[in-house]
């Protein structure tokens, strides 16, 4: 009668995996020994892609002295990620290799500590440029700042400049707004492990370009209401047509231009739109959430001065009946301006200089026709809006 187990079925469950051999390569002179697997490599072609691994399989080092073709020794590489370390040697010796599906950003976190140790990040960004790409290509956002940094350290020029402007326009909710990021110590979420890792002053450049564009908004808003709320009523008794309808003729009373509308009616859309007062809206929202509103305040506006003016045929709308005023086509313009006016930082101009000093766009591999590096001017102040 064959004997019965001991162990639990359980207990089973959670043995250590099976220890598993893999042939990189199979003529390889050493097996790299990891944790749980061992990798059978050629230390001519890691060499290659490493100056650390061509330093340790030189001749002045043990490692170097236990190569063999014929009869390979395993070399312990007991501390590093396993998972990391497959994936490294398979795409430095040209053959497949994929993340672990719904876990790709942890993994090439992990991957670039392998990358730093081994000094091996221009041979694996090709491959990690094509996972980066798919990342950001998904639409989710919440592992932008994650992506960013990975971004930035396998040279992904493409998706640096990509995630870059998506930081600064996407509503992150990371732990508050690009003010109160400044004086945060992990802006964006970014541990300062992390942001040591990355050039100092590139993400005050980024927070420093979205309060200066939710500047630009907040003038352009001001442009645009201000003469509504500056205009007094009699003033509409002095131009030509028909008369407007009665409204009270007091000194300190406003009114705006667009069919005699009260000025509260604007502040209560604004308001409502949390736009108003817009410099505390502006210290509370990102800059993706400001533009949202605005979108929906032009919309509203369609509704309240447009009379039935249907999407097709608004543009055309130039002004109301009473002025050549039209709040609704200057709001879209405006959010238009505002959502064009940054196309991302180029990683190239980053990389010419911390300090700034180098201007130049030539040779970046991006073209782009202006300065796209780290900034170090002060950071923008809010302006005091006075209506």
């Amino acid at each position: 009668m064959a004997e019965e187990s001991l162990t639990p079925p359980a207990q089973k469950e959670h043995e250590a995996p099976e220890f598993q051999s893999i042939e990189v390569d199979p003529e390889g002179d050493f097996y790299l020994l990891l944790s749980d697997r061992e990798l059978r490599v050629s230390s001519k072609v890691l060499a290659w892609a490493s100056s650390v691994f061509k330093a340790q399989f030189g001749p002045h080092f043990a490692e170097g002295r236990l190569l063999s073709d014929t009869n390979p020794e395993r070399i312990p590489f007991l501390e590093d990620d396993p998972e990391a370390m497959t994936v490294l040697c398979n795409v430095i010796h040209h053959r497949p290799a994929y993340p672990p599906a719904g876990q790709e950003v942890e993994f090439l976190e992990k991957l670039s500590v392998a990358c730093d140790y081994y000094d091996c990040f221009t041979a694996l960004s090709p491959w990690a440029s094509v996972q980066l790409g798919a990342l950001i290509g998904s639409g989710n956002t919440s592992h932008d700042a994650r992506i960013f940094l990975l971004t930035y350290l396998f040279d992904d020029y493409h998706g640096f400049m990509h995630v870059t402007k998506r930081m600064v326009y996407i509503p992150y909710r990371a732990g508050g707004t690009a003010t109160t990021h400044f004086i945060s110590p992990t802006p964006y979420g970014l541990s300062e492990e992390a942001q040591g890792r990355l050039p100092p002053n590139l993400i005050r450049t980024l927070l420093t370009k979205e309060l200066q564009l939710k500047i630009r908004l907040l003038k352009g808003l001001e442009d645009i209401f201000e003469p509504f709320f500056r205009r007094r009523p009699e003033e509409l008794w002095d131009r030509p047509g028909p008369a407007p309808q009665e409204l009270p003729m007091h000194s300190n009373q406003f009114a705006s231009v667009c069919n005699n509308k009260r000025v509260a009616n604007i502040c209560k859309d604004l308001a409502e739109h949390r736009l108003f007062p817009i410099t505390h809206f502006l210290n509370e929202d990102d800059l993706g959430w400001l533009l949202y509103k605005v979108k929906r305040l032009h919309g509203n506006f369609r509704r309240l001065l447009g009379g039935g003016i249907t999407f097709a045929d608004w543009e055309g709308y130039i002004h109301c009946w009473e002025c050549d005023a039209n709040p609704m086509y200057s709001v879209h313009h405006l959010r238009v301006e505002i959502k064009g006016a940054f196309s991302g930082l180029c990683l190239d101009c980053v990389k010419k200089g911390e300090d700034g000093a180098s201007r130049d766009t030539n040779g970046c591999r991006i073209p782009h026709g202006k300065f796209l590096g780290i900034e170090l001017h002060p950071v923008p102040t809010v302006p005091p809006v006075e209506w």
